[in-house]
C-alpha cells in the first residue's frame, strides 16, 4: 500500500451515487458488494503525492454498458426529465461519457488501452506515463483536481492523460478522465469546445443497477 492509500479520502463525486438499494421495474434489489477498488488520498501536496499506481487495476469505460437492455429504460426517464426525445437523451449521455477505448489496465508506470467485444479484449495502445502536474478545477461549488500524466510512446491522442481522484466508493467506485495528443489544458476547460465531458471508468464487475443510477443522476 502506498503512502496515499494509508490516509482517508474525503472527496465527493461529480455525479454522486448513494444508497444501498435501487428500484428496478418496481422491485427493490440490493446492490452487490463492489469488488475492492484502489483508494486515492486527497492530499495538500498533490504534486508529491500522486502516483499512477493510485489508479492501478482494470477499468471499463461506462459506455460499454450503454446498450444493455436494462439500461435502455433509463433514456426514457432522462428524456422526460430534460424534455427531449429518448434518442436525443441517449446521444447526450454518449456525448458526455464517450471514450475512444473500451477498457484500461493501469500499473504503477503504464496505461494499456483495449477495445472490447463481450469478454474479449484487444490491446490497441500502451505507454509508460510520467506525472506532470495537478490542475485545480471547480464543479458544483466544490474543488477537484485533474492529475496530468504524459508519455513519449506512440499512442496518438492518448499522449496526455488527465485522471481525477477515485470517488463514490460507498456506492460505485469510479473516476473521470480526459485525454489529448497535445494542449490538454484546452480539453480540461468545461466552458470550451469540449464542454462538460466526463468519461467515467468503473470496475468491470460493476452491477448494472449502479450504471443505471449513474446515467439517471
Amino acid at each position: 500500500m502506498n503512502m496515499n492509500q494509508k490516509r482517508a479520502l474525503a472527496v465527493g463525486g461529480l455525479t454522486l451515487v448513494f444508497g444501498a438499494s435501487l428500484v428496478l421495474g418496481g422491485e427493490i434489489v440490493d446492490r452487490p458488494t463492489q469488488a475492492t477498488a484502489p483508494t486515492v488520498v486527497y492530499a495538500e501536496d498533490k504534486a508529491e503525492a500522486v502516483e499512477l499506481a493510485d489508479w492501478e487495476g482494470e477499468w471499463d469505460s461506462i459506455t460499454v454498458f450503454l446498450d444493455d437492455d436494462k439500461v435502455k429504460d433509463s433514456y426514457a426517464k432522462v428524456a422526460e426529465r430534460d424534455g427531449v426525445t429518448e434518442e436525443e437523451a441517449k446521444k447526450a449521455v454518449e456525448k458526455d461519457l464517450h471514450t475512444k477505448f473500451d477498457a484500461l489496465e493501469i500499473t504503477d508506470k503504464e496505461i494499456i488501452y483495449f477495445e472490447k467485444d463481450g469478454d474479449d479484449k484487444k490491446e490497441v495502445a500502451r505507454g509508460k506515463y510520467t506525472f506532470k502536474e495537478s490542475v485545480e478545477m471547480e464543479h458544483g461549488g466544490a474543488k477537484y483536481y485533474w492529475h496530468i500524466f504524459e508519455t513519449d510512446a506512440d499512442v496518438g491522442e492518448y499522449k496526455q492523460m488527465a485522471l481525477m481522484d477515485i470517488h463514490g466508493e460507498e456506492a460505485m467506485a469510479h473516476y473521470h478522465l480526459r485525454y489529448a495528443e497535445e494542449n490538454i489544458e484546452k480539453v480540461l476547460d468545461d466552458s470550451g469546445e469540449y464542454g462538460e465531458w466526463y468519461p467515467t471508468m468503473v470496475n468491470p464487475d460493476v452491477h448494472i443497477s449502479q450504471v443505471i443510477e449513474e446515467i439517471e443522476e
